[in-house]
């Protein structure tokens, strides 16, 4: 962690924002994709063959609705609204309901993650594509790849591309891919005219975090290294047992460094706590992989920067065990102590000069 004492002080006054408050409403999901980074499945968030004592499936709508006022007060938000899982659209009374309430909050970007499963029916898709807009919803993102199509079909997206398009709502889909199982092949088994008229189609690697670390080989994995900042990238993230993040790419599903929970402390004070953590500052501004030679000297056998998939794979990594976190903390503040200590005496040696 070579940060000098003049960017330790720069990373310390820099505030922190965020491009959304994003609800993973609950973990319980209809698939049970193997690259799930969370772990979703119908029972629940479940890694390595095991569900999660500290899962809770679902986060109350009082908590939501509470968030999303709290989250419209906040300057360093700003207003786009964004509802996940798991598969949030297991209860679509309730993803409307909240769609409507964040509307009125003055939210002008409302956003869903979803694998579309609901739209199964042609007229069942339409009339809830036509209710989600009426709600205020802008934009979905639509997940499907090779792991998605054994739960949601292929027709099935189709149909969720067709009543988008005809309700208004922008599409954004998703794929991931593997060396062995590619973006073209997905894109293969869909309707070549709803795909020239969807807005957006985001091709990603699968990376190595939650259930792909157990499913998948490591050999399926691309590697692009870990090396890059993500202060540009905040989203405000709750997840289904009310804990808050500065993230929903893997950190979110962490516990080495918790900064609140929405049941406990109002989003504002959780807001600060982010904004004053040391160790997420480096993260944000100077990069995820300034920690790798701090643990490399503190005997943690980390791989090089290059060996990780991508940033968040190693944010991952980290902040999934709490001995190394509790570690990097006590050096980070042992150095900091040290460079304010040497930054003194030069000081104090010029004064007397």
């Amino acid at each position: 962690m070579t940060l000098s004492l003049a960017q330790r002080v720069t990373l310390a006054n820099k505030p922190l924002g965020f491009n959304a408050l994003v609800v993973e409403r609950t973990s319980r999901c209809n698939a049970r994709c193997a690259i799930c980074y969370q772990g979703s499945s119908p029972q629940g968030k479940v890694q390595k063959g095991k569900k999660s004592a500290n899962d809770a499936k679902d986060l109350s709508p009082e908590l939501i609705r509470r968030a999303l006022l709290e989250g419209s007060r906040l300057d360093s938000l700003n207003k786009r609204f964004h509802l996940a899982g798991g598969e949030a659209f297991l209860d679509a009374e309730l993803c409307l309901e909240l769609f409507a309430y964040a509307q009125s909050l003055g939210y002008y970007d409302i956003t869903t993650t979803t694998n579309g499963f609901w739209a199964k029916s042609p007229d069942k898709a339409r009339i809830l594509t036509r209710r989600m807009r009426e709600a205020g919803v802008t934009n979905i993102e639509l997940s499907t790849d090779h792991w998605h199509a054994p739960f949601v079909q292929p027709t099935t997206i189709n149909n969720c591309l067709r009543a988008c398009l005809e309700a208004g709502i922008s599409v954004n889909l998703r794929l991931l891919a593997t060396h062995e199982h590619t973006h073209a092949a997905t894109l293969a088994t869909l309707d070549p005219y709803l795909l020239n008229h969807t807005t957006r189609i985001t091709c990603g690697p699968v990376f190595a975090v939650g259930r792909a670390t157990e499913q998948l080989s490591t050999e399926e994995f691309f590697r692009r290294g870990a090396e890059g900042r993500c202060f540009a990238v905040l989203n405000l993230a709750i997840v289904p047992n009310g804990n808050v993040f500065p993230c929903c790419a893997g950190m979110d599903h962490t516990d080495g460094l918790l900064f609140g929970n929405i049941a406990e402390q109002h989003l504002a004070e959780i807001v600060h706590n982010i904004n004053h953590s040391p160790l997420f500052r480096v993260v944000s501004y100077a990069g995820v992989s300034r920690f790798l030679q701090p643990l490399q000297h503190l005997g943690y056998p980390m791989k090089t920067s290059e060996e990780y998939g991508n940033m968040c794979d190693l944010c991952s990594t980290i902040f999934s065990n709490r001995q190394m976190v509790a570690d990097l903390s006590r050096y980070n503040s042992q150095l900091e102590a040290e460079q304010v200590r040497m930054a003194i005496e030069y000081l104090q040696q010029s004064s007397a000069a």
